[in-house]
């Protein structure tokens, strides 16, 4: 991941419950960011966590960088779409990292909110395939 946060974008206050976060969080917390480049107001609702919580790791969920998205537009949430994917990715990685959204089982399916997207990035790294094959 980078290492620095879009702070200024950063969702602060108990309003947060659980998201709430200050800047000595890093990448850790909840952000709201206006995504340039769309002609209009777009804004990129993300949660995010770097992997490093104490607590994941010992639940045994840690190394596993991770961004949730979901797209507020006109008031209205909605899907992100590639490119907006593809913005959200620059601004919390670095441009050589692999990242990638999962497609699970069906059995495994979790959808507590019909309109997000999630980015993960094991800190390990992971296989890639062949570039002539993507």
């Amino acid at each position: 991941m980078r290492d620095n946060p879009p702070n200024e974008f950063r969702e602060k206050g108990p309003h947060m419950m659980i998201w709430d976060s200050t800047d000595a969080d890093g990448m850790n917390g909840a952000f709201s960011i206006p995504l340039k480049g769309f002609g209009h107001k777009v804004i990129a609702n993300c949660i995010v966590s770097d992997g490093t919580d104490p607590d994941a790791i010992k639940a045994g969920f840690g190394g596993w960088e991770h961004c949730s998205v979901h797209i507020n537009e006109f008031g209205t949430q909605r899907i992100p779409t590639w490119r907006e994917m593809v913005a959200v990715k620059e601004i919390f990685w670095k441009d050589e990292e692999v990242v990638v959204e999962f497609h699970p089982a069906k059995s495994n399916y979790v959808n507590l909110h019909p309109c997000v997207l999630h980015l993960w990035r094991r800190t390990e790294g992971f296989p890639t395939p062949p570039i002539e094959l993507v």
